[in-house]
């Protein structure tokens, strides 16, 4: 799957400024050695975030119950047990011959996502979890 970075950062007072995409991480972390050097990043130089965004297609959601959540991604039939208050992300390309059908089903404490990518990669509260 393709995707971009996009490096933040957040001052000490709370302010945030995007610095700019990357095609790679390297590309992204990089430019963070640079920025520290910059008198207007040195005051916090912890302050640095990369986001990886999946070009082409992503569903997300959070689990807003006070109640694990079952989620069964198809046609794999993988699960995770989602906890009260995450989130989660699945990324996934589009299908190259036919059109996206992706969607979700929630019933009760079960939630099933029919992905119409042929892969996809899901994220729980920003981690990555091997699928």
């Amino acid at each position: 799957m393709e995707s971009v970075f996009l490096l933040r950062h957040r001052a000490i007072n709370g302010t945030e400024m995007s610095l700019g995409f990357f095609s790679t991480l390297a590309a992204a972390e990089a430019h963070i050695e640079v920025a520290k050097c910059q008198p207007s990043y040195r005051r916090s130089p912890n302050g640095f975030a990369i986001d990886n965004y999946v070009l082409d297609k992503s569903f997300s959601f959070q689990n807003d119950s006070s109640e694990p959540l079952m989620l069964i991604v198809e046609p794999w039939a993988s699960s995770e047990t989602i906890s009260p208050g995450s989130m989660v992300v699945i990324l996934y390309p589009s299908p190259s011959d036919r059109q996206d059908t992706s969607y979700a089903d929630r019933e009760g404490d079960t939630l099933v996502f029919w992905c119409s990518g042929p892969t996809y990669e899901m994220e729980i509260n920003g981690l990555r979890i091997v699928t």
